[in-house]
């Protein structure tokens, strides 16, 4: 895997965020609600993975995050197929949190399918442990949600 670098996305990503949804997801988001988490900062954002540091260069996965006062919840992680299972969403989680805790968000939240093993081997690396369930989370399958949780030191 070639370096790559993470910072926040900004609105000329979009486009290329929207292709890792659609790769990522049986119901992706639209453009514009991917576009809201990086217009709207004030309780959202989004951080980019760039295959080698510069701001033109591929992105390989983002995270989009929004926030009330100290707590906060991942809306999505997405990683493109050809990069997954090379710590790029590692990397965005970890990123992640030292964000988290230079804005003194102190809990991160989040909502998994049960039946994503990837992500769950993911998220529980990097700290989370499981919170709760809600029952027939996922409208396309009927699927659970785990809630997991990670505190930010």
């Amino acid at each position: 895997m070639s370096e790559y670098s993470i910072s926040e996305a900004v609105l000329t990503d979009v486009p290329r965020l929207y292709v890792i949804e659609c790769a990522s997801f049986s119901e992706p988001w639209s453009e514009n609600s991917l576009t809201e988490f990086i217009v709207n900062r004030e309780l959202r954002f989004c951080l980019a993975a760039r295959e080698d540091g510069s701001p033109d260069a591929k992105i390989l996965g983002y995270v989009g995050f929004q926030f009330v006062l100290d707590e906060g919840e991942i809306a999505n992680l997405a990683v493109d197929p050809e990069y997954r299972g090379k710590g790029v969403g590692y990397a965005l989680l970890e990123a992640l949190a030292r964000e988290c805790q230079r804005r003194k968000i102190r809990v991160i939240h989040l909502e998994v399918r049960p039946s994503n093993a990837a992500a769950l081997s993911i998220y529980r690396k990097c700290g989370f442990v499981e919170a709760g369930r809600r029952r027939g989370y996922y409208a396309d399958t009927g699927e659970d949600a785990l809630l997991m949780t990670r505190e930010i030191m």
